[in-house]
């Protein structure tokens, strides 16, 4: 997303190769590996297509309140973020709509999953922490998920701090 871009250089904020690379790839499915701090997350939203409607996946409902908070923090002025829960939207983390898409934070609970399969609405699914932090279960759904969703043409980041094996997807 070119308005990221922007507010990282307006903020002030180091642009890594790492980050000028995903945003080549922009709305190209890919798997981002990398230790902490090394800019994994802003290379996600580089690699988004302006506009997209994106599921963000991360392990836990803590983690999803403090990566809301994070890219509010961080990127707030330009992108639509809300968190989202298997029961309900809670409406105590809803960012004010801007022009454009929006990033639902949630986590990887299969009746929304369906959900959100059978709506089609996604144009992007970003998979954070992907690795041992979920339960062997909750990967194997997860995996299933990524091939359905990409049969259905939608973008696909992976995001990890430990190697994954997920297919062809282009390493950044």
């Amino acid at each position: 997303m070119r308005k990221i871009y922007d507010k990282m250089i307006e903020s002030g904020l180091d642009v890594y190769d790492s980050q000028k690379e995903a945003f080549k790839y922009e709305g190209d499915s890919l798997m981002i590996y990398g230790g902490m701090g090394t800019g994994k997350t802003e290379s996600a939203l580089l690699a988004i297509k302006e506009g997209s409607i994106v599921d963000w996946i991360l392990p836990t409902p803590e983690s999803c309140i403090f990566m809301y908070k994070r890219l509010v923090y961080q990127f707030g002025e330009v992108l639509n973020l809300e968190v989202v829960t298997p029961d309900e939207v809670d409406r105590s983390y809803s960012s004010t709509l801007k022009e454009g898409g929006r990033i639902r934070i949630t986590i990887p609970d299969p009746v929304y999953f369906e959900y959100i399969s059978d709506k089609r609405e996604s144009t992007t699914l970003v998979i954070d922490e992907m690795g041992e932090k979920y339960p062997p279960d909750v990967r194997s759904m997860i995996s299933d998920y990524i091939d359905v969703m990409e049969s259905l043409r939608i973008q696909v980041i992976i995001i990890s701090s430990e190697w994954v094996n997920k297919g062809d997807k282009k390493l950044i």
